[in-house]
């Protein structure tokens, strides 16, 4: 009888794609701390509407270059992305409308816009494959 195990080179892979799911989500935490202290908009400092104006139209430039995914695995990338905003305190959360969006590419990537757009890619999101991973990726326990 042989037991599977993973080799090296497949947890050093599964290893980074955790930390770079763990790095979203903490950018996005730390896009919320950033809210929480009233913006002053100045020459180097752009106000929260533009802020969320220049996300908006970064946006809509990312779904316009990829296909946007509307199924069963964005509904699960939005429901795990709604629980990590819920779990802020309010005043964390800022002025920010979060949407997470799945987007369909090999890519091994996700990242955030200003303003509360999340985005995810298919490449990404097939790797993410058991609820263990999913904790991790999100660090959870």
């Amino acid at each position: 009888m042989r037991v599977h195990s993973m080799s090296d080179n497949e947890m050093f892979r599964r290893g980074r794609l955790y930390r770079v799911w763990i790095s979203l989500c903490v950018g996005l935490i730390a896009l919320s701390g950033a809210a929480a202290a009233p913006a002053r908009a100045d020459m180097f400092t752009p106000s929260e509407k533009d802020q969320i104006r220049l996300g908006n139209q970064a946006a809509a430039e990312v779904m316009r270059k990829y296909r946007v995914v509307n199924d069963s695995r964005a509904a699960r990338v939005e429901d795990v992305g709604r629980r990590l905003v819920d779990a802020l305190p309010p005043k964390d959360r800022g002025p920010w409308d979060y949407r997470f969006h799945l987007i369909d590419s090999k890519e091994i990537n996700a990242f955030a816009l200003p303003g509360g757009n999340v985005f995810m890619f298919t490449g990404l999101y097939n790797r993410l494959k058991t609820k263990t991973s999913w904790r991790r990726s999100w660090g959870t326990s």
